[in-house]
């Protein structure tokens, strides 16, 4: 974990120095002396670490708060303007080469804007950080919208008693830094599918503070007779796993660590998230308790154990933790570290897999083409078993 920090941290502060040195060339001379801007997007850039190591050794009051939502809205300005600078790199890149091919010589486009008038840089600039200043503008208002509800029709040979309707709720990352009014929407969303059960699949709990189990302990109260059944996704193992057992068994939340249940012809089953096992030893553990042509429902924070579940007829992964992408550039990026999944319906062999976006956001409070969402699984009696969206 402390590596991971030093490389995640290495290209953070990469990236900035890059971003500096891109919007240096567009600005000279700078409107603002060249130390200065340094320090002060030092400073920016350093605010969500800040907030986020208030949080975790328990000073999440309103300072600490709001250190970390200045630090996530400037994270989310800088991830989309990445994104547009890298864009302009890779074109860049791409005519230079093919200049150079047909002609012998080339430039990039920042080196075009380079030798061009300073009215062309200053608009060049203004429009690459306007666009990063609008794009997280429209991603804050996705993502306070109430998340939309995903329904999927579920066949199976029997249904079981009692159990119709099942909600999947994924990455709410509870305790982090989400409006009050956006919690409610998303409780109302819940409760407004009427479910006989709820599926967590991980990311639940951001932070183990007054605030995440208060607002946990909210959902509970508006399903007080519904079961809940839950997942551990990597959140919850960065947050502190050794504080959960006494939160579930006091909000009556039942863990699926490896193991699989009868709800009655149809199994329920739930996987830890791999920093915690490895799936080609934990699905074989599961399976050894299912019978072969059993239909199942396997909880799964990543989506990648569904593999080891092609050649099994009758099953159903429900996953999150990829978000979508949440904001640009990620949509591109995420598949690349996820078995090349995004968001949606996939299929593999026999098995099908459905990938939430999740109802709530990691780092920035920005949701941008990728906007919160539940999962309704509507169960059906038919012949055999399948899968589709309504």
């Amino acid at each position: 974990m402390p590596l991971f920090l030093i490389v995640v941290l290495s290209i953070y502060g990469g990236l900035h120095v890059w971003l500096l040195w891109r919007t240096h060339l567009l600005l000279t001379p700078p409107a603002l002396p060249w130390r200065l801007t340094v320090i002060s997007v030092g400073v920016v850039a350093s605010l969500y670490v800040v907030g986020r190591i208030l949080a975790r050794v328990g000073l999440d009051g309103p300072v600490a708060g709001r250190v970390e939502l200045a630090g996530a809205i400037w994270l989310a300005v800088f991830s989309i303007t990445v994104g547009i600078m890298a864009a302009l790199e890779l074109a860049g890149l791409l005519s230079w080469l093919t200049t150079r091919l047909a002609r012998g010589r080339g430039t990039t486009v920042f080196g075009w804007l380079r030798k061009g008038p300073r009215w062309m840089r200053l608009t060049a600039a203004g429009l690459i950080w306007g666009l990063a200043l609008a794009g997280t503008a429209a991603g804050a208002l996705q993502a306070s919208e109430p998340p939309r509800v995903i329904r999927l029709a579920v066949q199976v040979p029997r249904v079981p008693e009692g159990m119709q309707r099942l909600v999947q709720v994924s990455d709410l990352h509870l305790g982090a830094i989400m409006p009050q009014d956006q919690w409610e929407g998303i409780l109302e969303t819940i409760e407004g599918t009427a479910p006989d059960a709820l599926l967590l699949t991980g990311d639940i709990i951001e932070d183990h503070t007054p605030r995440g189990h208060a607002q946990l302990r909210q959902l509970r109260e508006r399903l007080p007779s519904v079961p809940f059944y839950m997942t551990l996704g990597n959140h919850e193992i960065y947050s502190g796993r050794q504080h959960l057992p006494e939160l579930v068994a006091d909000l009556d939340i039942r863990l699926l660590r490896q193991k699989a249940i009868d709800l009655g012809g149809l199994w329920l089953a739930g996987v830890d998230d791999p920093q915690l096992t490895r799936f080609d030893k934990s699905v074989p553990v599961i399976l050894e308790s299912v019978p072969p042509d059993a239909p199942m429902i396997l909880l799964s924070h990543q989506p990648q154990v569904v593999r080891r579940l092609a050649e099994r007829p009758a099953t159903l992964v429900l996953s999150g933790h990829v978000h979508g992408g949440q904001l640009p550039p990620f949509q591109l990026l995420a598949p690349l570290s996820n078995g090349g999944y995004l968001s949606g319906l996939y299929r593999e062999g026999d098995a099908v897999l459905y990938l939430s976006n999740g109802a709530g956001t990691w780092g920035p409070p920005v949701r941008l083409f990728a906007r919160p969402d539940i999962v309704l699984l509507e169960l059906e009696q038919g012949e055999g078993f399948s899968v589709s969206l309504r």
